[in-house]
């Protein structure tokens, strides 16, 4: 692995970081100014955007775990964006069959599911069952 994989890795951990902390404040704040909220939401594409087309530059590796899991978890735009991330993930199994790995894509399927059926903002990350993932 280069120096170039090496920093594209650490600017989409540190993407995740950001939509991780924007999605968990957006879900403890409650934002009721609609200004504020398409701030939010632009900010939010953005970074997925991002996110994404640094991804698919990067070869399958365990260490963007953490990263396509909180994407799983941010009530994605389209069916392009979740079958991204299912591809991902699904390769990185075929390269690394870890225990974790199989659990991520279980995590983010619920994720998908739960973000269809309810739209009140449950995040699917503080479900019980996914509590304890290693994603590291």
């Amino acid at each position: 692995m280069g120096r170039e994989d090496l920093e594209r890795i650490a600017q989409v951990k540190h993407l995740a970081a950001f939509l991780y902390l924007n999605e968990r404040l957006e879900d403890e704040l409650e934002i009721d100014d609609r200004e504020r909220r398409g701030v939010s939401e632009g900010c939010k594409s953005r970074l997925i955007s991002s996110m994404i087309e640094l991804i698919s530059t990067l070869p399958d590796m365990a260490t963007l775990l953490w990263p396509l899991f909180v994407l799983g978890n941010t009530g994605l735009e389209n069916e392009e964006q979740r079958r991204f991330v299912l591809d991902q993930l699904a390769n990185i199994q075929k390269t690394r069959n870890l225990g974790s790995v199989k659990r991520t894509i279980d995590a983010v399927k619920h994720a998908f599911v739960t973000k269809s059926l309810c739209s009140s903002g449950n995040k699917a990350w503080v479900h019980e069952t996914y509590r304890y993932i290693s994603l590291a």
